[in-house]
Order: C-alpha cells, then structure tokens, then sequence
C-alpha cells in the first residue's frame, strides 16, 4: 500500500478520506492547506497525493504547480477532489473552468492528475488512489532514485516544451 498525503481543509471530510484510506490499508499523513502540503512533501516519502482542489490558502492549480517545483515529486501521482457545477465568475477556481478556457491552465495542471468529483463514495476515494499508486508504479518514480528525478525532469520538460509548441 502507499504512503498518502491527505490534503483537506475540512476537518470532517479529512477525518473520513483517513479513515477510509487507512481501511484500505494506506499510510496517511495529514494537511489542511496548501502551505502544510508542501512542508509535509519536504518531510516525508509522499507516494501520492489527494489533495481538496478548494483550500484556504492557495487554488489546486497553484498548490499542483509547486508541488511539481519539488524534485522527489515531478511524477508523484495527484487525485484532485474536485466541486462540480461551481457558478461561473473572476473568483472561480481552477477545478471549475470548463475546457474553453485553456489559456487559464497550467501546462501541468494535467499531469499525472485524476480528477474525483465531489460528492463521492468512499469505495471511489481507495479506486483512486489505488489507480494513482498503479500509476506511480507505472512512471518508475521511486522516492529518493536520482535517476527517477531526472527522467521526471526530462518529461516535465517535455510537455512544457509541448504546451509551449502548442500555444504558437
């Protein structure tokens, strides 16, 4: 089983994503923001990443992008809790823009990013995550493999190098 950062903001939905993963025999370490997130990333051997899309202190596609600044988790799988039918407008977060907004997105926004809706069943939260460690399996990204990091590095340069090519 993996080592899972439980990233939410509500204490109730937080204690019910722990109980839920920890029964389906997963380690998890805990987040109620962003900022927690990132330090619980700098400490401990994250295997993947569920993060809440709405927190507090910084958007998802925010909280996403500097999570891929940090080099043991380039290719660390994410599943994105995310609100369906947000009202459109200035303040709308990331998770919420609809696919002709493309300019808006990061160019890793996707990137090795299952998207759960909320609300969801309990059953659904461990199949995500049980994708995500499939797919964190699947991309070699071992924690701590230098050579792992720099292959991650490799194809993160890659798609922006893409998402740039696409733009002109």
């Amino acid at each position: 089983m993996a080592i899972v950062l439980l990233t939410e903001e509500g204490p109730a939905d937080r204690a019910l994503g722990r109980k839920t993963l920890l029964a389906a025999g997963h380690t998890i370490v805990e987040a109620a923001n962003g900022a927690e997130a990132l330090w619980a990333l700098a400490r401990e051997p994250i295997e993947v990443i569920v993060l809440d899309s709405a927190l507090p202190d910084m958007t998802g596609e925010t909280l996403i992008d500097r999570i891929r600044e940090i080099p043991a988790h380039v290719l660390t799988p994410i599943v994105a809790t995310v609100a369906v039918e947000q009202p459109p407008g200035p303040k709308r977060k990331w998770w919420a823009m609809r696919p002709e907004d493309p300019a808006e997105r990061s160019p890793l926004a996707e990137f090795a990013v299952e998207k759960l809706p909320k609300p969801f069943a309990p059953h659904q939260l461990v199949e995500a995550v049980a994708r995500a460690t499939l797919m964190r399996a699947e991309l070699g990204a071992s924690v701590g493999d230098p050579q792992q990091r720099a292959l991650g590095f490799a194809e993160l340069a890659r798609l922006q190098n893409q998402a740039r090519d696409e733009e002109t």
